[in-house]
């Protein structure tokens, strides 16, 4: 069973790292984990293996704009590669954003990100500051 490709990015220790990128099923099977969206209480079957990890991470920052908060997320060579890749195959598909296990935003994919830069919105400003801290003591 080929499995859409969604993505989350964890603050806890569930998927044994800081910060990651996973696949979502449609379903649940057994390497899964079920995870709710904070603001509706769908569920989400989170993949356990990391496609992106908090080694692939180079540099964040938070920034506020416009009473917007956002945590912008450098990643490495081989990070932007394979975010390139997973995020081509899931256009069409969502991206699942976990933070502290959260899971607080459920954008979808509309092309591929190619750019190596991600943004993780939907965050307070202090949870923001506790994100950066994380991915940059990785």
């Amino acid at each position: 069973m080929k499995l859409p490709v969604l993505f989350l990015f964890s603050l806890s220790s569930v998927f044994g790292t800081p910060f990651g990128v996973f696949r979502v099923s449609d379903g649940p099977v057994s390497e899964t984990r079920e995870m709710r969206i904070a603001s509706s209480g769908d569920v989400v079957h989170v993949c356990n293996q990391a496609i992106i990890s908090s080694v692939d991470v180079v540099d964040a920052h938070h920034y506020k704009q416009g009473g917007r908060v956002y945590v912008a997320v450098a990643l490495s060579e081989g990070g932007r590669l394979k975010f390139e890749h997973a995020s081509g195959e899931s256009i069409g598909g969502r991206l699942a954003i976990v933070v502290s296990d959260e899971l607080i935003s459920v954008p979808r994919v509309m092309q591929k990100i190619s750019t190596g830069s991600i943004q993780v919105t939907g965050l307070s400003e202090d949870a923001a500051e506790r994100l950066v801290e994380l991915l940059k003591k990785k």
